[in-house]
């Protein structure tokens, strides 16, 4: 008889091949990292939402007061107007996607409520992947809000912006 035929483990089977191959480990660390994870839901991000637009609110009217003070809010001047809205677009978008793609991993409302971005490796998201999530919300707003509902109905609570831009929201 040939080696392992006559015992119950070979059955007339090879055994297994021993576990040498390093791709294999990753791949059971990232599911084992995966079922480890606690997906922030629509509630979570909508209350981080409010935080940081109750900020935007507050500088925002600070900002006016100032800008009435000194007679500059009352202009005709279309270029001006232009001028405020994109100088205003530039630092909404560096406030959150330079933030979700600083140490921090998200704005301060995320912060205050305990969650975080991620990237689909679960590492911190670059610049541009914030970048695209942030524009990408803007596309999620048009669609009357779908791409925010979305959030609700997917296995790991992403929205449109999320799936674009390859990110993920957990708790931390």
């Amino acid at each position: 008889m040939g080696p392992g035929l006559g015992s119950a483990a070979g059955l007339g089977q090879p055994p297994p091949p021993p576990l040498t191959d390093s791709s294999e480990i990753p791949a059971a660390s990232e599911q084992h990292a995966e079922t480890q994870r606690e997906y922030a839901g629509v509630l979570l991000r909508g209350y981080a939402f409010f935080m940081d637009y109750a900020v935007f609110i507050l500088l925002g009217a600070l900002c006016m007061a100032l800008l009435e003070e000194f007679n500059i809010l009352l202009s005709d001047d279309l270029g001006f107007l232009v001028g405020v809205a994109v100088i205003i677009f530039t630092l909404v978008w560096l406030y959150h996607a330079g933030l979700e793609a600083s140490v921090m991993q998200g704005t301060l409302g995320k912060r205050l409520t305990g969650i975080k971005v991620i990237n689909q490796s679960g590492m911190r998201c670059n610049l541009g992947q914030t970048s695209m999530r942030f524009i990408t919300k803007l596309l999620s707003a048009l669609l009357l809000g779908a791409g925010f509902i979305m959030i609700a109905f997917t296995k790991r609570k992403q929205g449109l912006h999320d799936i674009i831009a390859g990110s993920l929201v957990i708790k931390r």
